[in-house]
């Protein structure tokens, strides 16, 4: 029951975040086409740091200095003037539709049994789980995984969890989430 309002508290919370967003947006843009986020999508998954900071911070498409740090996505802009309009047009809708694709095509790499080496760590790490929880984002900060024992062994152990976890960390919890409800269902 704690993980269902949970689940539903992260929910509430990712769309407080979207709406505004789209809002600021002016609306929802229809204009992206699939191919335009195939290719990103593509692009970010050969560069997960990069996917990481971009979908915490879409607007990062429009700053000249990450830009200049990431010459391979200021070459992929000039390759693909579609991405780069709607990126820069409405940022968050386009990370938003880059994601949703990526989670029906599967989420590159992630397994299910990923997900249940995941899904056991957490049950003999709650605090863990609930404060990744509630901030996805945590697990870049080095601080955080240092002052959690085990975690970055975990880590260290499951490098296909770790690099979707730093690539897409909201993802990877929503996922987990879902994991976990499935399997408690039959245990």
């Amino acid at each position: 029951m704690k993980r269902a309002v949970k689940i539903l508290s992260v929910a509430l919370l990712t769309f407080a975040f979207a709406a505004p967003a789209m809002a600021q947006e002016g609306g929802i843009n229809r204009d992206i086409t699939p191919t335009e986020v195939s290719n990103f999508n593509n692009f970010l998954n050969k560069h997960p740091k990069m996917s990481a900071e971009l979908s915490r911070n879409p607007q990062l498409v429009d700053n000249p200095n990450f830009i200049a740090n990431h010459p391979e996505l200021h070459e992929f802009m000039q390759n693909h003037q579609g991405v780069r309009e709607e990126l820069k047009e409405t940022p968050g809708q386009f990370m938003s539709r880059e994601g949703r694709y990526e989670w029906y095509r599967g989420g590159h790499g992630i397994t299910r049994h990923e997900l249940g080496t995941a899904d056991k760590y957490f049950d003999h790490h709650a605090d863990v789980y609930q404060a990744l929880s509630k901030d996805p984002a945590l697990i870049d900060n080095r601080e955080f995984v240092e002052n959690h024992p085990g975690l970055h062994e975990y880590l260290e152990d499951h490098p296909y969890a770790r690099r979707e976890f730093k690539s897409h960390p909201y993802r990877f919890i929503h996922r987990e989430h879902r994991y976990d409800r499935h399997e408690g269902a039959h245990s």
